[in-house]
């Protein structure tokens, strides 16, 4: 595991955590959720990726 540093934010964890969250590294994500509780903070899930506006077929 990660050892514990408090002098990063749990902000910058969280915005860390929103970043990867959809990238398929649940080992990263399990080590970025233990850092946000050990701030008191809860892992929460972020809005989804946006997506590219879609083409008209018609073009």
């Amino acid at each position: 595991m990660s050892s514990f540093d408090p002098s990063i934010s749990l902000e910058r964890i969280q915005a860390q955590y929103a970043r990867i969250y959809y990238a398929a590294w649940p080992e990263l994500l399990a080590i970025l959720e233990y850092e946000i509780r050990m701030r008191g903070g809860e892992p929460r899930q972020p809005a989804a990726p946006k997506k590219a506006p879609r083409r008209s077929a018609r073009a």
